[in-house]
């Protein structure tokens, strides 16, 4: 019995700390930009351009020229979002299997 109580203290312990971390990655998920960086040509030469929705368009606003670095934080942002967004997957996964334990 006493190994029963200990397993569903850990469970109920795991499902606490992954319910944490989501709603940590829920905050940091609003803080980054919705975007992603393409590059266009105008008059032959490339630029950076940062495409996102709004009002239920899309749309564009230059970066600038295409430069080593130029767009690197902006690439950054969109690099961290497809990581939390793969690792809340991961987690929701976790969590309901933990749930039907």
């Amino acid at each position: 019995m006493k190994k029963i109580c200990d397993y569903q203290k850990k469970i109920s312990k795991e499902l606490e700390e992954i319910e944490e971390r989501l709603a940590r990655i829920e905050e940091r998920l609003q803080e980054l930009p919705t975007e992603t960086i393409l590059i266009k040509k105008v008059k032959g030469k490339p630029y950076y351009y940062r495409q996102f929705r709004e009002e239920g368009r899309t749309k564009s606003k230059s970066l600038g020229a295409v430069k080593p670095g130029s767009a690197a934080a902006e690439e950054r942002q969109i690099l961290e979002r497809r990581q939390l967004l793969e690792e809340r997957k991961e987690l929701l996964a976790l969590r309901d299997a933990f749930r039907k334990a």
